[in-house]
């Protein structure tokens, strides 16, 4: 049986994740949450629907709205509690200040508190347009999990996607419709706390809240009208007890003094009423007969309750109905060991029959199917165990501990325990976060019996419930349970036992999806270091973790101690795994990125280059995956110099990365990946193949590429980011240079336009558009715009660079053409004088430049009253649009 502690850590992607702090909100769970805005035709019919919520009658059960949540089926044999359930709907019924109004039902174990709820829920939910949604808050970290299984409250555009949300977005995108005005019942079944409450309840909206709780007295400030439920008057006792035996008439003296010795307690009630229905036809199951047996069972138990809290009633009633089952038959000794099972698990929660350690034990299609299935059907005719919605179980708190009673001192919850790990471990390895989640509730249960218990098991199983929170983006609570993990595997296994590998490693990696990238190193370095102790420092767990801390510091911005990191990833991995192994890939490609940014473009080249080879060999040169590997390598060729090998991968990166992903679908990179991500990335690569297309002379394809560029991205970035300027301004300099003076104009009066308004008009950059445009100017004729412009260029570049800048001996030049042709050459020599000054002390008095400035200025410098005609052509270095820097 593989576990997580001796599992290898995960490799890493050398890509960033997206980060969404998923979590976050069990501290301040509405903060930065908009309310969702309804339409008014909407709000008005949704709010006229409430206030047709009767208070004085009880209502027949009616359809919820769509959406709506309740784990629950509807209970047949609920009696009574009229009086309760009117009480309730007064609560939270609508009024001028009813939004948020909180109505508790509150009492002791086992009266009945969740089925009143349940009833309520049916009989008033249907005038709740914004749907009911049930919520076990019994346990604090788990409510997030809980809230996010409530996906009918978002709108319908949200619907589809919403299971491959991170856990945080499911969570605000709920949170935003619960703040919204349309009303809604939000049932918080369990909730023990007044900070629970002010926590989960919604600060403004029309959301009303129905609380169950043994917690009797609420602080006035919280707001919440309490409905203490008593046991059941005598009437409703008796109608209870015949729905199980319509035979006996309402006037059986066995049957209202059976009902006195239960004290009139719903659950004890139920039981005796199972017990009388099982032996119906026997004596046994007369009323009179059971009231015997239930005396004596109170006269063994003195009176006393079995268990703290537990109502000596319900005690013996169990002890009667639980004796049914016979060790020695098959049937009913599966059924004792599936009631133990399930008393170890979270209680009063549905019970998925997969969980159950029996269930995944017997083949579906074998005669101990059949059995098991009778084994259920046989705890739920004696009442011990409740069939719920969609083949689930349910068992009551009361129970629950009742149960455990019997079975203290054995092993069973250690194998319970031990069972949930290892498939735990079984799905959270394969990736299937969704089919742990309808589970991960009782997950945490034992997880913190084990804790209780200081079993060695409870670090595995808190690794595993981080692993499942970081698979679903809950980051926060990730880390507080992979701490919880860390620490209880040091406490009972030792500082340096090999599961802290994992562990650590595990808790590493939330930090740094965190931000927290000081602590993520710690724990990193303490991963290695027990590693390479129990695993020997040329291990491929070792080189695992050398390759996750490298890119640690390499995120760090630390790339001299990452470089032996990923250096010593790479040469332990070809010993261990092969040098062709597909892991071996990603090594190459997170060095060859170290090399790039460290500058040493040879070794980053053949570590691309590598890296791009091995996944040619493992995938296919035509799998999509291999287009980031294509373009990184382009960039690396373009940056030595190498165009045509540069070109030929982005190109290669669009062939592959465009048809597989699509301009509306996510770049094959990491799980948190987000759409205008990958977006962006399709841009570049366009952008990438304009600009050496550019660089070869090849101005048609660098128009097309430009223009793909910008059409991509204005649709993924919108068509007034910065970005998206600069694509304009380079398609316009091409379709200049091809002649198009026109069209380039708009496109460079579209980047200038875009830029003031995105990085306001004195940004250098913009003294760049402003010279480009008055090129464009200048060559259509307008002397007084391109005047114009080249004036703003020399004016803004003056405060942003420097009087003496280079790019101020451009400026300076062409605004000395403009003024040349306009007729002002007393003007027009200024600025040719002073461009020559400017080249001279920035490129020195012997540079050929400045001796081409020079020889232009001599005709004006001779000229008569500007007779002299104009220099033939200014230095066309100066004169050539100004590239702006590369995004």
């Amino acid at each position: 049986m593989a576990s997580a502690a001796t599992r290898s850590p995960q490799p890493e992607s050398g890509r960033a994740d997206s980060l969404t702090l998923g979590g976050q909100a069990a501290v301040t769970p509405y903060t930065g949450v908009a309310p969702l805005v309804v339409e008014a035709e909407r709000l008005r019919a949704a709010e006229a629907r409430l206030a047709r919520l009767p208070t004085s009658v009880r209502p027949q059960t009616g359809h919820l709205a769509s959406g709506s949540r309740l784990p629950f089926p509807r209970n047949p044999l609920f009696t009574g509690r009229d009086a309760d359930l009117r009480a309730l709907a007064q609560q939270l019924a609508a009024g001028p200040d009813a939004n948020g109004q909180a109505a508790a039902a509150v009492g002791p174990g086992g009266i009945g508190k969740s089925q009143l709820a349940l009833e309520f829920a049916l009989r008033y939910g249907q005038f709740f347009a914004g749907g009911v949604f049930w919520l076990d808050l019994s346990t604090a970290s788990n409510v997030p999990a809980e809230i996010c299984q409530c996906q009918g409250a978002v709108e319908p555009e949200h619907q589809a996607d919403f299971g491959r949300l991170p856990q945080g977005v499911q969570l605000k995108l709920i949170l935003a419709a619960w703040q919204s005005p349309l009303p809604r019942l939000l049932i918080f079944d369990n909730c023990l706390s007044d900070h629970l409450l002010e926590t989960w309840r919604p600060p403004v909206g029309g959301c009303r809240i129905l609380i169950t709780s043994r917690h009797l007295v609420w602080p006035m400030a919280v707001g919440v009208q309490s409905q203490v439920l008593g046991v059941l008057p005598r009437a409703d006792s008796l109608a209870l007890l015949r729905k199980f035996r319509p035979d006996l008439p309402p006037t059986d003296p066995g049957l209202n003094a059976l009902a006195e010795e239960a004290g009139d307690h719903p659950l004890a009630l139920y039981l005796a009423g199972r017990y009388l229905e099982h032996y119906r036809d026997v004596a046994l199951g007369q009323p009179t007969a059971y009231l015997t047996t239930l005396r004596q069972a109170l006269r063994q138990d003195g009176n006393r309750s079995v268990g703290a809290g537990h109502e000596p009633k319900i005690a013996a009633a169990f002890r009667i109905n639980s004796a049914v089952l016979d060790p020695i038959h098959p049937v009913d000794a599966l059924a004792s060991q599936a009631l133990a099972q399930a008393a170890c698990l979270a209680p009063d929660l549905p019970i998925p029959r997969a969980v159950l350690p029996l269930a995944r034990q017997i083949d579906p299609q074998s005669d101990a199917a059949r059995l098991f299935e009778e084994a259920l059907r046989r705890l739920a005719r004696l009442g011990l165990i409740e069939e719920g919605a969609q083949g689930g179980l349910w068992l009551p708190r009361v129970l629950a501990r009742l149960v455990l009673a019997q079975i203290a001192g054995t092993t069973l919850p250690e194998q319970v325990e031990l069972a949930l790990l290892s498939e735990a471990e079984r799905l959270n390895a394969a990736g299937q976060a969704a089919a742990l989640q309808s589970w991960q509730a009782h997950l945490a249960w034992v997880a913190r019996s084990a804790e209780r218990r200081r079993s060695p098991l409870a670090a595995r199983l808190y690794n595993e419930l981080g692993y499942h929170a970081r698979l679903r983006g809950a980051l926060a609570q990730a880390r507080i349970y992979h701490e919880r993990s860390v620490s209880l595997g040091e406490a009972t296994l030792g500082r340096d036992h090999p599961d802290l590998v994992t562990w650590h490693n595990n808790l590493g990696r939330v930090l740094k999806l965190l931000g927290d990238l000081p602590g993520a190193r710690q724990k990193l370095e303490r991963a290695l270091a027990i590693g390479q102790q129990v695993f020997g420092p040329a291990s491929e767990e070792v080189a695992t973790l050398h390759n996750n801390l490298g890119l640690l510091l390499h995120d760090q911005g630390d790339l001299a101690n990452a470089l032996p990191h990923f250096e010593q990833a790479v040469a332990i991995g070809a010993r261990t795994l092969g040098p062709d192994h597909p892991a071996m890939a990603i090594r190459h490609s997170n060095l060859g990125r170290l090399w790039f940014n460290l500058r040493g473009l040879a070794n980053a080249r053949a570590h691309f280059e590598r890296a791009l080879a091995i996944g040619e060999q493992a995938l296919g040169a035509d799998h999509p995956d291999l287009a980031a590997r294509h373009d990184s390598l382009g960039q690396v060729l373009h940056a030595l110099g190498d165009l045509d090998g540069a070109r030929t991968h982005f190109e290669r990166a669009l062939a592959l990365g465009a048809p597989a992903l699509g301009p509306v679908h996510p770049e094959v990179m990491t799980w948190q990946s987000h759409l205008g991500r990958v977006r962006r990335e399709f841009v570049s690569w366009y952008d990438n193949e304009g600009r050496g297309a550019y660089d070869q002379g090849d101005l048609a394809g660098a128009r097309g590429h430009f223009e793909k560029a910008l059409a991509l991205g204005a649709q993924a970035l919108g068509p007034e980011h910065p970005d998206v300027a600069t694509l304009h301004n380079n398609l316009g300099r091409v379709l200049h240079n091809l002649g198009d003076t026109t069209t380039a104009r708009f496109h460079i009066e579209r980047a200038l336009a875009i830029g003031e308004q995105s990085l306001g008009p004195e940004h250098p950059a913009i003294a760049y558009r402003h010279s480009n445009l008055g090129r464009v100017l200048h060559d259509l004729g307008d002397m007084g715009g391109a005047q114009l412009h080249y004036e703003r260029a020399l004016r803004i570049g003056a405060a942003a660079l420097g009087p003496n800048h280079p790019d101020m001996a451009t400026w300076h030049n062409n605004l000395g053409r403009v003024l040349h042709d306009l007729g002002d050459l007393t003007v027009a020599r200024i600025h040719f004088e002073r461009a020559l000054a400017i080249a001279r002390q920035t490129l020195g008095p012997d540079h050929p430049d400045v001796t081409t400035l020079h020889r232009n200025l001599e005709p004006l410098m001779t000229a008569d009253n500007g007779a002299a005609k104009p220099p033939p052509r200014i230095l066309d270095r100066l004169t050539r649009f100004i590239r702006p820097p590369r995004r």
